[in-house]
């Protein structure tokens, strides 16, 4: 286990996700602060940072690996259950997530292009 800070920050800026976090960080904040940005470079850049989080999920994927490790070392077996549970659950919802955004793309395309959707149908209006 290594406790000291300056190797942990050395072994997350050289080999770590330190660029991958640093710019989803750079993409929130220019965002956020640049008030000068037509509104579709604004919403460019948020997809932009929705897909670097989606990279991130990787490494929770990455770090669940390591306390499953930690847990049969420990002889905790019941951690392990309910760390593939919550992980099972994470992952549908975030499934169901990316499903729901792929059928509101499909209503929004199918209504601009001049014809009635679900999206009329439930009345949601943008």
């Amino acid at each position: 286990l290594v406790t000291r800070r300056s190797r942990i920050a050395k072994r997350y800026i050289l080999r770590g996700w330190f660029s991958v976090d640093l710019s989803v960080l750079l993409l929130d904040a220019t965002v956020i602060f640049d008030t000068s940005a037509s509104a579709a470079r604004s919403v460019k850049g948020l997809r932009l940072a929705r897909s670097i989080r989606v990279i991130r999920l990787m490494k929770v994927n990455r770090l669940s690996g390591t306390f499953e490790e930690t847990s049969l070392a420990l002889g905790r077996p019941s951690l392990i259950f309910v760390t593939m549970l919550l992980k099972t659950v994470t992952w549908a919802v975030i499934i169901s997530h990316f499903c729901t955004c792929a059928w509101f793309f499909v209503g929004r395309s199918v209504r601009e292009g001049g014809h009635m959707s679900w999206l009329e149908m439930v009345e949601i209006h943008e």
